[in-house]
This record gives C-alpha cells, sequence and structure tokens, in this order.
C-alpha cells in the first residue's frame, strides 16, 4: 500500500483558493504521487542515516542530509521544489 502523505483534496482544494483557478484530476494526482515519494524516499534515507549512527530517532540533522540527497543540493523554497518536481 502506497504512503499517502498528502492528500487529493488538500491540493484541489488550495488550486481553487489560492491561485483561483480549476486542476485536473490526472494532473493532481500525479503530483501527489510523486510529492508522496519524495516524502517516503526521504524518510527512509533520514532513517538509515539515523541508523548508522545507532539511534532509533531521526534528527533534524538526518531529515537535511535525506532531503538535500533525495531533492538535490539545491536550497529551494517550497515553491522551488513544487517547480521542480512538475
Amino acid at each position: 500500500m502506497p504512503s499517502e502523505f498528502v492528500r487529493f483534496n488538500t491540493i484541489k482544494d488550495y488550486v481553487k483558493d489560492v491561485v483561483n483557478m480549476r486542476s485536473n484530476e490526472e494532473a493532481v494526482n500525479d503530483l501527489i504521487s510523486r510529492f508522496n515519494g519524495l516524502i517516503e524516499s526521504a524518510i527512509t534515507e533520514a532513517a538509515s542515516l539515523a541508523r548508522e549512527q545507532k539511534r532509533n530517532t531521526i534528527l533534524q540533522e538526518d531529515m537535511k542530509l535525506a532531503l538535500e540527497k533525495t531533492v538535490g543540493k539545491k536550497h529551494l523554497d517550497w515553491q522551488g521544489i513544487l517547480d521542480e518536481i512538475i
């Protein structure tokens, strides 16, 4: 079962309320799939980094390193990350 971190209605409502546009179901589902995969990859990588340090807690440093490895070394804001994924 795939992980569901980002939900369909959250994206649809955001597009409608903030950018005042409609959104295609396939476009929203593709975006959700990519974000959920990215989040899952980052968590998996962060967990691996924590285990390497013999910890059972993911710390901020683990998540930062995991995001850099997963998303890249660009320092992007959320809009920048969204643009890269799209």
